[in-house]
């Protein structure tokens, strides 16, 4: 049996669809447990009779009701709850594809060899299909690939994953509840950490569908916290691929270049509209971060993760410098389109 974990906050434009997108699939032995993490918009009720509808028709449904605490409290609940071998992660914005418990699990069934599973995803605006390859029906891979699979989107979410229940138990893996970003990335890493076959089975197939339009994402908000949390990510990261003993090049290019990106994500965020620092604040603040020691050893080691032009404005540590070499790369671009017209 598969336990189906959705956590539940003010989501009732979205739950009915969700939990509608579980009935509708072709593999059958499932229980599904419905976790509202304190939600204010009737979210519970409708939880209530969401389990009254899948147990009239003879499907086990659990709901559990808590005091707000996040999405990886509500997640780390349901899995002390889970009855099944396996267990699988959902959240209630989003809907899953009618094959996408049968695919993960005849694909862990079928081959015994693999310790981990994983599927494909698409996002509701676009039809663009996110899986590991398109030549292949299943692509095979060893855990020390990890870093092309984080390049693919497909080992930051716990949505694309089953997961086996006794195996997150033993060892105590739990979701981290103090971060609101990256603990569900970090939750699959300490996974992957204590898998017994370190073999990765991909179906390449867009079994789970993310409902982006929504506006108020965590990915689109203000975080002041955003640096140290990305700091614990490339820690996390990078003692794992040092215990996992990864020495190939691309794995450590690819690793670098996500640091980077890390880090530009930072000086971005801190010029988000809801950010309450004075502009000079902001600068100061960006500024501390490329002339710090961590930074520029990033850009020692690997000066290649990022183009030269950005490359010298990084090495300036005046975040100035950085938002006018990407006006006068914008006004490039611009200007060669322009003339291919």
């Amino acid at each position: 049996m598969v336990s189906i974990i959705i956590p539940v906050y003010n989501a009732q434009k979205t739950l009915l669809a969700c939990v509608q997108s579980v009935l509708d699939q072709t593999y059958k032995d499932w229980e599904l447990i419905l976790v509202d993490d304190g939600s204010k918009d009737g979210s519970g009720k409708i939880c209530e009779e969401l389990q009254k509808n899948c147990i009239a028709q003879g499907k086990p449904c659990q709901v559990i009701h808590q005091e707000n605490r996040g999405v990886s409290a509500a997640r780390n609940c349901g899995i002390e709850h889970v009855n099944g071998e396996f267990f699988v992660c959902v959240d209630s914005d989003d809907r899953i594809e009618p094959g996408y418990l049968e695919d993960l699990v005849s694909t862990a069934e079928a081959h015994p060899e693999f310790g981990h599973v994983l599927c494909g995803f698409r996002c509701s605006s676009h039809v663009y299909n996110y899986i590991y390859s398109d030549q292949e029906e299943l692509s095979v891979l060893d855990r020390s690939k990890y870093m092309l699979l984080l390049d693919k989107i497909l080992v930051q979410s716990p949505c694309l994953a089953l997961y086996r229940t006794q195996l997150v138990r033993s060892h105590h893996i739990k979701m981290r509840e103090e971060l609101s970003l990256a603990e569900d990335m970090l939750f699959n890493l300490d996974y992957l950490n204590v898998l017994d076959q370190t073999t990765i089975g991909v179906v390449n197939k867009a079994n789970y569908i993310y409902q982006d339009e929504d506006q108020t994402s965590l990915y689109r908000k203000y975080r002041k916290d955003l640096l140290p949390i990305y700091e614990k990510v490339n820690q996390a990261t990078f003692r794992y691929l040092k215990e996992w003993d990864i020495t190939d090049d691309d794995s450590w290019n690819r690793y670098y270049q996500s640091v980077i990106n890390h880090y530009n994500s930072v000086l971005k965020n801190t010029f988000h509209k809801d950010n309450p620092m004075t502009t000079e604040e902001k600068y100061k603040f960006n500024n501390e971060i490329l002339r710090s020691e961590a930074f520029q050893e990033v850009l020692k080691k690997r000066p290649n993760a990022v183009p030269a032009w950005l490359l010298r404005a990084f090495r300036s540590g005046n975040y100035r410098r950085v938002i006018a070499a990407e006006k006068m790369q914008s006004t490039k671009r611009w200007i060669a389109v322009a003339f291919r017209r």
